[in-house]
């Protein structure tokens, strides 16, 4: 995740960034001296990563509160796989998904009279961030969004609470893959991206979820003004049965949030922002559209417009520009969605699809029979691992 605090050139942090910039780039060019020019390269990168009116850090990438987690590290040791416990609260874990970051993964089985027994996916947060107040409010906020938002293209919250110190949120446990396995899977046996019927079935569905999201309203009758602001293909997952499902409304901007997002602060996986995103201007749900266009661009051409190859900064940099014509030439081959992609990649959000509802209306005539379509891939590239829960 990369944060970016606006600030004014004349600020005296920018002077002492640039100051301890330079510092290092006079080490490296010395170092280059002895070693050779590829530090020397390094130095030239450092000197140019400076942005004129930010400052920048740079964390994980995958969680947004890495750093927060890191500072507050002594507050608790981070479980390891030997040291989990087997129970926990009315869960059963069975296996760790993922951890890291912000919370740890989990299979989890709830076990009832009679022989009941349903499988969840249990989120913790991190015992360290326990008393960090931004990561207790942002875990919060996802835990009551996702358990208010009941749709069937969206990885429902079932519970929420605490077992002795911890939170935890259970979820929908879903069998599947997300679309950046699913395509690496797909390039591994066919050696071609997706098919482009598929993926604008897939676009389709996500955007079911996404007219659903957008016009939330409170209990008021108040529009949330609900921008998911990461549509990745990481939080996008096709199941075994050729279902979609949109996930992960950790960072959404929504009225009524209890965490606020801080001035300046960009968040969100940047070779799929927006440019209003990247520049961290104010963004509604037509970023998201563009998100999502970024996805089928990526799943049709194993390509991400914005590139990291040239580091965090420049990747940034070019977000906020948006596509160039030369990027959007590549895609001329694509007799079904090269004019989706044209309209909706466009940089300015006035040019774009307006609403996910005219944009699903644009992509429903070509996604006859997909579904059907999905679920025999899924079979073909995971077959029986798709079910391997122990």
């Amino acid at each position: 995740m990369l944060f970016v605090a606006d600030v004014g050139v004349d600020d005296p942090r920018v002077w002492l960034a640039l100051t301890a910039l330079c510092g290092l780039s006079a080490f490296l060019f010395w170092r280059g001296r002895a070693r050779g020019s590829a530090a020397a390269a390094s130095t030239t990168t450092a000197v140019t990563a400076v942005h004129r009116n930010a400052s920048v850090h740079i964390g994980s990438g995958a969680h947004q509160l890495e750093a927060e987690r890191r500072s507050t590290a002594k507050m608790g040791t981070p479980r390891t796989p030997a040291s989990e416990p087997r129970t926990f609260g009315r869960y059963h874990l069975l296996r760790r998904i993922n951890g890291g970051g912000m919370a740890d993964i989990y299979a989890a089985a709830l076990h009832g009279a009679e022989g009941f027994r349903r499988l969840f996916v249990i989120k913790r947060l991190r015992p360290e961030l326990a008393r960090n107040k931004t990561a207790v409010e942002q875990f919060i906020d996802e835990a009551k969004l996702g358990s208010s938002l009941v749709h069937p293209n969206i990885v429902p919250v079932f519970d929420f609470g605490k077992v002795g110190d911890e939170y935890f949120m259970a979820q929908e446990y879903i069998v599947g893959r997300d679309i950046a396995r699913i395509l690496q899977r797909h390039l591994e046996r066919t050696g071609r991206p997706l098919d482009e019927k598929l993926m604008l079935y897939v676009a389709h569905d996500v955007l079911d979820a996404l007219a659903y999201a957008h016009t939330q309203r409170n209990a008021g009758g108040a529009p949330l003004e609900l921008v998911h602001r990461d549509v990745s293909p990481g939080n996008i997952m096709v199941t075994d049965r050729g279902e979609v499902k949109l996930f992960d409304f950790g960072i959404v901007k929504a009225i009524g949030r209890i965490a606020k997002s801080e001035e300046g602060v960009v968040k969100g996986n940047i070779a799929f922002m927006s440019p209003e995103q990247a520049r961290s201007e104010p963004v509604d749900a037509r970023s998201d559209l563009f998100s999502l266009g970024l996805v089928i661009y990526y799943g049709l051409t194993n390509q991400q417009l914005y590139s990291d190859g040239d580091g965090s900064f420049e990747q940034l940099r070019r977000a906020g520009v948006g596509p160039t014509p030369t990027q959007l030439e590549q895609i001329a081959h694509l007799s079904i969605a090269a004019p989706i992609l044209r309209r909706v990649l466009s940089v300015d959000p006035a040019l774009r699809y307006q609403s996910a509802v005219e944009f699903a209306a644009a992509l429903a005539p070509h996604t006859a029979g997909a579904k059907a379509a999905a679920a025999a891939m899924m079979q073909e590239l995971f077959g029986n691992e798709l079910r391997a829960v122990s």
